[in-house]
């Protein structure tokens, strides 16, 4: 999923920047689907220097990913809990972790692992 959201050749930031974008939507797909939108604005703080059309264009690409998660990895109910992206020569390496156990499909639980902000 991360290769599809970056450019030809991608930055480590523009990497950690989609990376975050693929977590915030993984998390979000494990609420139920009437819950889903009040998760997306709760997660999402726009500067108030973002025009309008890039928050539309930033809420519309989540909710892409939650459609591409849900399609490409139905069952898988983990959590990811932490991740990071880091260029090591010409290799990107992604960490992640995830939190298995009960379902999460709680918006407390989801929102514990999403970051607070993006932008």
């Amino acid at each position: 999923m991360l290769q599809d959201e970056v450019s030809d050749d991608p930055t480590q930031e523009e990497y950690q920047s989609a990376l975050t974008a693929i977590v915030s939507a993984w998390n979000i797909s494990l609420l139920p689907e009437d819950e889903r939108s009040e998760a997306l604005r709760e997660q999402i703080k726009f500067d108030k220097n973002v025009p309008p059309e890039i928050r539309c264009e930033i809420t519309q690409g989540i909710e892409r990913l939650i459609g591409e998660k849900l399609a490409r990895f139905p069952h898988d109910r983990r959590r990811v809990v932490s991740w990071k992206a880091k260029l090591e020569g010409d290799m990107l390496r992604v960490v992640a972790a995830s939190a298995d156990g009960p379902r999460h499909d709680t918006l407390e639980d989801v929102m514990r692992g999403l970051p607070r902000t993006m932008t």
